[in-house]
This record gives structure tokens, sequence and C-alpha cells, in this order.
């Protein structure tokens, strides 16, 4: 039994030292003039300033451009503006990925760029102009394929 709960510590401190650990992403949506997807410091002051957009649907993918990518899931902001995902992949938070962030609300034009995946102390900073949102979903070949199969 003794043996049994050391081997259970020792996994679990094993998978916390390589970034095996429950790992979220977190952000907050905001309105400005400029679409923009940033990584910010977690006490980064500009995620406490302005105007939040409550109900934007924040869409992230693991490595965008390869053809083998991952849907990592969608996130619906808060009242707040802010979001969190909670993601189960190897060494996220811990391991450089790219992520492709998508942030749309129908009031507002929509955002979508790739950047690094966040660490576990820093968070998305996402701004949508006001406006309607013209976004189209791109055409997917292997889908297309697929579906007439």
């Amino acid at each position: 039994m003794k043996n049994c709960v050391l081997t259970v510590v020792l996994a679990l401190g094993t998978m916390t030292a390589c970034g095996c650990g429950q790992y979220a992403l977190r952000g907050r949506v905001i309105e400005g003039a400029t679409p923009s997807v940033q990584v910010v410091s977690a006490d980064d002051g500009r995620l406490d300033s302005g105007r939040p957009i409550h109900g934007a649907m924040v869409q992230f993918t693991l490595d965008p451009r390869r053809l083998n990518y991952k849907s990592l899931g969608v996130a619906t902001t808060g009242y707040d503006g802010r979001f969190s995902l909670s993601v189960d992949e190897f060494g996220a938070g811990f391991l450089e990925y790219e992520l492709g962030v998508l942030a749309r609300e129908p009031r507002h034009r929509h955002v979508e760029d790739t950047v690094k995946m966040p660490g576990k102390s820093r968070m998305l900073l996402i701004t949508l102009p006001p406006g309607r949102d013209f976004y189209q979903e791109p055409e997917d070949p292997i889908r297309d394929i697929q579906r007439f199969r």
C-alpha cells in the first residue's frame, strides 16, 4: 500500500513538472478601435480597462497552419468580457504552441489571428471594433469530400 501511494505521488509530481497539469486559456474581450489579439501579463492594467463585450464567442485552434491542426474548443465571454477554456493538451502552457484565435460577436467586427500560446502567467487581450460582423467560414475541401461520400 505504501508503494502504491508513493507511485501515485511521484506520477502526479512528474505530470506537474512536465506541464501536464491543468491549464486554461484565459483572457478578456473588450471594445476598441482596432481589432487585435495580444498576449499580455496577467497583471496588465489593460485587462481591467475598456468596455467589456458580453457573449463573444472565442474559438481556439492548436497549430492552425498545419494540415493536422486541432480544435481546442470555444469559450463564451461573461458580462465582464472574461473567458476561460480548459486545455487538455500535453505541455499546454509550458511548451511553445501556435494558437489560432477567432473572436466574434454580432455587433462587432471579428478578429482572427495566430499567436504563441500564453504561458500560465499570461492572458489574451482581444479587441473587437464596433460594427457588423461579416465573417464567413473558409472553404474546407476535405470536409466537402467527406460530406459527399
